[in-house]
């Protein structure tokens, strides 16, 4: 999303031959056209359609000769903002939604709005704060690929998640033995396959000894004695019930989720296989592959995070803040609040709120500065957020270098600074070895 430009001051304002607001919808789009020399706007509405989006982008090229044009939408993703980014003519400004709402408030107090109002709104809005603001610049396509890839993985294991929490719920009402086998661990192959073969407890204890034993085999668990203790589970157990009006409609939701996470795990190994591809590709993966605990798949997280465009975060502070991990202060009178951003990206603060807690397994210092707040009553999330925090200045320092990641040097200007967390972490690092 379009965020304020601090140095906006110093920055001659950008010039347009004419600005748009554009209220998006999934048929038709209702927008509104601003010549500066000009005392009235123009507006109609454009279809959601190729043809239709070339023809108006055209349409402009040839009326403005080209001309810059500034575009105000409520978007940073979609189909709208894919049609006319190859546009290079037209500077696009999303905007973000809370931003608009707030600004029709001031307008609107009662809240009344329609497409063409609000697209008025973003007109209004971009000629008035244009120069404080900056023109969406996409990435390169590799590194939106690689950003969405992973976004993509995420939500599927978040199903996942979701379909074995079900499965687990199902089973523990009819046949709470295959959840014991399994130790509640069912979104894996081996124990999908088992419940496809033996779906109830009595198909279960029908089967050989021999079968079940070759069964484990070829799903690689071989440990012999693990293997023994399920088939003396599995012979002494006892049906929880035997209501067939509540196994068959059990077992059938049983075989349904088990299917589905099947191909949830084939195809999120092949999104998996897709990202490291992209990753390996990319020129900044070894910055990223240097960080202790981001691993596989934190560390092409990072990466989409930060992009390539080194022009994109100034400062750390933009990024900290963007991601909702700085702290917002709320000052008033005697009032003094400090609190995490609500309002911010989800998967970008989740990033780096994981992997900081990933690091806390290999890095010292990173373990230190946790174990140092909680010790003071500080929470543990809030406490990885601190970590977090501090991590994002690193890797931006790193990014901005195009270094690699060196724990002996961070830990040396540490003890530069004389900072407390210095003989914490060799402490911690010693007592590891």
């Amino acid at each position: 999303m379009t965020t304020a430009n601090q140095n906006s001051t110093s920055q001659p304002e950008p010039f347009y031959a004419a600005f748009i607001g554009i209220d998006w919808a999934k048929e038709q789009h209702s927008l509104q056209l601003q010549i500066p020399s000009e005392p009235r706007p123009e507006n109609q509405t454009l279809a959601q359609s190729p043809a239709a989006l070339e023809q108006w982008a055209n349409g402009l090229r040839q009326r403005f000769v080209g001309q810059p044009i500034a575009v105000a939408l409520e978007q940073s993703r979609g189909p709208l903002i894919y049609a006319l980014m190859r546009y290079e003519f037209l500077h696009l400004y999303p905007i973000n939604p809370k931003s608009l709402a707030r600004f029709r408030e001031s307008f609107r107090p009662s809240g009344a709005k329609d497409d063409r109002s609000d697209a008025e709104l973003l007109c209004r809005f971009l000629r008035s704060y244009h120069a404080e603001l900056k023109p969406w610049k996409p990435e390169e396509a590799a590194t939106r690929a690689l950003s969405r890839f992973n976004e993509m993985r995420r939500d599927w294991v978040d199903q996942l998640t979701a379909l074995n929490l079900r499965l687990q719920a199902g089973l523990q009402a009819y046949y709470p033995l295959c959840l014991e086998l399994f130790e509640g661990q069912l979104n894996t192959p081996m124990a999908c396959h088992f419940i496809q073969r033996w779906p109830n407890l009595r198909a279960l204890q029908q089967a050989s000894k021999q079968s079940l034993r070759s069964f484990f085999y070829k799903h690689g668990s071989r440990c012999e004695t693990k293997i023994q203790a399920r088939l003396v589970r599995i012979s002494q157990a006892k049906p929880l019930t035997e209501d067939e009006g509540v196994i068959a409609p059990g077992q059938a939701d049983a075989l349904i989720i088990a299917k589905l996470l099947l191909v949830l795990l084939d195809q999120i190994t092949g999104l998996e296989k897709q990202i490291a591809e992209l990753f390996t590709a990319h020129p900044d993966a070894f910055i990223f592959q240097s960080l202790p605990g981001a691993g596989k798949v934190m560390a092409p997280r990072l990466l989409a995070a930060f992009g390539s465009d080194r022009s994109k975060f100034a400062k750390p502070q933009c990024l900290q803040q963007l991601s909702g991990i700085a702290p917002i202060t709320v000052a008033s009178g005697n009032s003094h609040l400090v609190h995490c951003r609500y309002a911010a990206p989800h998967f970008l603060r989740q990033t780096f709120w994981e992997f900081a807690k990933c690091s806390l397994l290999y890095c010292p210092w990173a373990k230190a500065v946790v174990d140092g707040l909680v010790d003071k009553g500080k929470g543990f999330n809030a406490a990885v957020r601190v970590v977090a925090f501090k991590w994002i200045r690193i890797i931006w320092r790193l990014w901005q270098n195009k270094e690699s990641y060196v724990e002996a040097k961070y830990l040396a200007a540490l003890q530069r600074k004389s900072s407390p967390y210095f003989q914490s972490a060799v402490t911690t690092e010693n007592a590891g070895e």
